[in-house]
């Protein structure tokens, strides 16, 4: 568990830089916290006498490596002393009655400085635990010893106005760190020597929580019988810095749980997707994203609730991700209410999500340090909405920069509307109240968008010392147009507008060629700079070139040497892509490929899809693209890029490579054998291996365009596929309801590796359980939704699946006959009771390869008396007057069936007579 509060400031050189430069310290920590003093300067009453009268003020508290500090709120020092030395503090006492208060008793101090000092922290447990390593810190400096931090829990009887909502019956509220949640009044916290009682784990027997859905009520203090629940709190961190450790979304951080839970092949997913939280129990301004996740083994049922708490006050700059995580052991779960005790125990974990909350009502803002990030473009688009909406601050500051991304949509707005192309025309004259009231001078509501882009905007008003420029300016310069570009993308895709003007309208005209070549080649222009392709190297500054030059310039064009190291605007990037601009009009095919891509478009998806600035979100959009190409005429360039996602880009780009690697590979043998020749095999067995249901299924599609020739299945030999296809037929043949998409495209690359006779050979005596699971996987399946009977209707999501181990069942009984009367015996009776009913024909892939398997097995003279006795003759009559019986595939087969089930049966007859 993460020893981190609610309330810890994520790590933020700037802003510690700053409050310690005034401190003149080197800081840890800082919180806006709230001083309590007694007018006569003594002690809170804990004997429950009147107190004297109490004054409060704001103070910065700055926690330093010797000392504490304070600071009013103009980051001025409070006192001539002004800190507070932590040889100084006699102790620490917690306020058993309040979520907030804290007091320091020192000695030893000026005279300036109290006796007591009552302090009111929002984030009182974090602020606590970085005292006391500081304080820890400093003896050891000091005495090179290590003393007990002198911390107490005593009843101050402070005065708090709060509003606490009491948890539902039967449940009781606990806290972990800054945090609180509402749990069943079973649970006992478990407790640890080396963090006390606060431990973040409970138990509870499963009998008690759970009553009659449990396997036994009378076993509930047995071994294994005990329900877990554990509580994770991760440290904070900067929205702008989740890119970098690949958690932009609360679902990468599901993928890895999911990922780390999946032991084998047996654990199959029972709830996988988002989660609205339900209770805001704080009155917290932060957004709350959630996913659920259940999953279930041979040994637990786990249910994971992810939650991330986005826009943490006071800064509204980073996120904390929290993670409940309940276990059951199956052996606590009834085999006769096994739904019902699952559905109770995932809503025991919905009920937890929704009562985490922050134990400090009504969290502190510093709106100040939140406006001067925003006049410094310090966060990312998604916060831009998110405080214009909640907090009613927006981007401003010295440099007017609400003002100016104003005029720079109007001048946008303007080319679109000469045009003939504004889609709604009432937005021209919104746009021109809004920039008349905030221009001083009529000359400035008129400027040109690249004016407004490179020179209005080109430095800030504030924050740089540009006297004497050095390389470190140019650098920070740089960033600055960079962020400029950001946030004048973001003000033209809704955010100011909302969804009247986005940047899809604004390249639609461009992508369906609806504006005069003028007017183009200015809105090319502003996409340009949005996108703002340029080096990684802020030392180098962004060149106004075209966007085709822009790329070729950073060798995104290239066929075989690596793209140069860049950066750029990825939303914008995405738009451009997924609206087809870049296709059709930068990168066009040639006119008699009109619709296909051309080679530099696919050089350019192939180097995004490798580029470390790309997102996750861009590269699944390239796949996604790839995927809907009908005729992708250059696909062997774009199978290196998804290669290197199958490598090396995780879960989810992983799968979406494979599906548009299917794609691909569906009807091109270039494309086949170029993955083959470049090791293909051994990623797929890799990916086989990653007990992801997802990309196996993806991966298994795959396989199935790549064994159908013989050169190519022997490379899959080479890399052992068949050993772990069997190690997952095996673990999923008894959970056919919920591995069924993965068991009908495995059950088609082994039939097609049974092509070659010695790798049937070798199936059939190395792994002789193969048929057994097969033959179980077509029993279940008859039986689906649960209580077919054989003859009757099959439904449409069992044939697929039942064709395909028909299909495998035939490719392993070639040239055995062993084999094909095993499997005669329990395939031949429902195989042809379902072939009699007419309504079942309508299904040809399942028709044909029933007759395939029925036609083989006929070989064995007790199948062909087991088909008579089943009732062939019916089937045969429902056959021919089917469309089945005019194919002339089918009809051969079905005459070859029909002469020698007769001959068989007038042989027999003869023998009787």
């Amino acid at each position: 568990t993460q020893q981190n509060g609610g309330g810890e400031m994520p790590s933020n050189p700037r802003l510690l830089g700053i409050l310690g430069e005034r401190a003149r310290l080197e800081l840890r920590y800082f919180e806006l916290v709230t001083l309590v003093e007694m007018a006569d300067g003594s002690a809170p009453n804990v004997a429950g006498k009147k107190e004297a009268p109490i004054t409060t003020k704001k103070r910065f508290m700055c926690v330093g490596l010797h000392c504490l500090a304070f600071l009013r709120e103009s980051l001025r020092r409070e006192r001539q002393s002004g800190y507070i030395e932590y040889a100084w503090i006699d102790k620490v006492v917690e306020d058993k009655g309040s979520t907030t208060d804290f007091m320091l008793i020192v000695s030893g101090a000026p005279a300036d400085v109290g006796q007591f000092i009552l302090i009111r922290s929002e984030s009182r447990a974090t602020a606590i635990a970085q005292i006391s390593i500081c304080y820890l810190a400093d003896a050891m400096f000091r005495t090179g010893k290590t003393p007990p931090f002198p911390k107490t829990e005593e009843d101050l009887h402070c005065e708090v106005d709060s509003f606490k909502v009491l948890p539902f019956k039967n449940y009781k509220q606990v806290v972990f760190q800054d945090y609180f949640l509402w749990i069943r009044e079973e649970f006992m916290e478990l407790p640890s020597s080396n963090s006390g009682s606060s431990t973040g784990i409970y138990h509870v027997p499963a009998a008690v929580l759970m009553g009659q859905n449990a396997a036994d009520t009378r076993l509930g203090e047995g071994e294994g019988m005990t329900i877990e629940v554990s509580l994770h709190i991760y440290p904070q961190v900067q929205l702008l810095n989740l890119a970098q450790i690949g958690r932009e979304h609360i679902r990468w951080l599901a993928l890895e749980y999911k990922q780390a839970l999946i032991k084998n092949q047996q654990t199959y997913v029972l709830r996988n997707k988002l989660y609205l939280k339900k209770m805001n129990l704080s009155n917290d301004v932060s957004a709350w994203i959630c996913w659920e996740l259940a999953l279930r083994n041979k040994d637990q049922l786990i249910v994971v609730m992810l939650l991330r708490r986005q826009y943490v006050p006071p800064l509204m700059d980073a996120v904390q991700d929290f993670a409940i995580i309940l276990k059951c052991p199956a052996s606590a779960i009834s085999e006769t209410n096994t739904r019902e005790f699952q559905e109770d125990f995932i809503l025991e974990a919905e009920r937890m999500a929704d009562s985490l909350n922050p134990r400090a009502q009504n969290q502190s803002i510093y709106a100040h340090m939140v406006q001067g990030k925003l006049d410094a473009l310090l966060y990312d688009e998604e916060a831009y909405s998110w405080i214009r909406s909640r907090l009613k601050l927006k981007p401003d500051g010295e440099t007017r920069l609400e003002k100016y991304a104003s005029i720079f949509v109007k001048g946008l707005l303007k080319i679109l509307r000469d045009q003939n192309a504004l889609q709604h025309p009432e937005l021209w004259d919104e746009v021109s109240r809004r920039v008349a009231a905030v221009c001083e001078r009529k000359v400035e509501q008129d400027l040109d968008p690249m004016v407004v882009a490179t020179q209005t905007l080109r430095m800030p008003n504030e924050g740089l010392k540009l006297d004497n420029p050095d390389e470190n300016t140019d650098m920070a310069l740089s960033y600055w147009h960079l962020r400029v570009a950001v946030y004048l993308a973001w003000c033209t895709d809704g955010g100011l507008l909302g969804s009247k003007l986005t940047l899809a309208d604004v390249i639609s005209n461009l992508a369906q060629d609806q504006v005069h070549h003028v007017a183009r080649k200015k809105l090319e222009e502003i996409l340009t700079f949005l996108l703002h392709l340029r080096p990684k190297d802020l030392k180098k500054k962004w060149e106004a070139k075209t966007l085709p030059n822009q790329m070729m310039a950073m060798g995104m064009l290239g066929s075989d040497e690596p793209p140069e190291s860049c950066i750029f605007n990825d939303r914008v990037m995405q738009v451009l892509l997924e609206m087809g601009f870049l296709k059709k009009n930068v990168f066009p095919a040639q006119a008699h490929d009109e619709g296909s891509m051309s080679m530099a478009y696919v050089h350019l998806l192939k180097n995004l899809m490798m580029c470390e600035a790309a997102s996750v979100n861009l590269k699944a959009s390239i796949c996604r693209q790839i995927v809907a190409e009908r005729e992708a005429e250059h696909g062997c360039a774009l199978c290196m890029g998804l290669l290197e996602l199958m490598r090396r880009g995780g879960l989810f780009l992983a799968t979406y490579a494979c599906a548009a690697l299917v794609n691909l590979s569906q009807a091109k043998e270039e494309v086949k054998n170029f993955l083959v020749y470049h090791g293909i095999a051994a990623i797929c067995l890799q990916q086989l291996q990653s007990k992801d249901d997802d990309l196996m299924l993806y991966t298994l599609m795959l396989l199935v365009h790549l064994t159908k020739y013989a050169n190519h299945r022997q490379s899959m030999n080479d890399a052992k596929l068949v050993p772990q296809l069997f190690e997952i037929l095996v673990a999923s043949y008894n959970v056919l309801q919920y591995k069924r998409r993965i068991l009908t495209e495995l059950c088609s690359v082994l039939g097609q590796m049974c092509n070659d006779e010695e790798t049937r050979k070798s199936i059939c005596q190395n792994y002789p359980k193969c048929i057994e699971c097969l033959i179980q996987i077509f029993q279940t399946a008859q039986e689906l939704p649960g209580d077919r009977k054989a003859g009757e209707v099959l439904p449409s999501t069992s044939t697929k699946i039942i064709s395909k181990v028909m299909f495998a069942l035939k490719q392993l009984c070639a040239n055995d006959r062993k084999n094909k009367e095993h499997v005669g015996g329990f395939v031949c009776k429902p195989v042809i009771k379902d072939l009699i009913n007419k309504n079942n024909l309508v299904h040809q892939d399942w028709a044909t390869n029933a007759l395939t398997l029925l036609l083989l097995l006929a070989v064995s003279a007790n199948n062909c008396m087991n088909m008579k006795d089943s009732g062939w003759d019916h089937a045969y009559n429902s056959l021919t007057a089917s469309p089945l019986g005019k194919m002339d595939v089918t009809r051969d087969r079905i005459q070859q069936i029909n002469t020698r089930c007769d001959t068989i049966a007038k042989h027999f007859a003869e023998l009787n007579a």
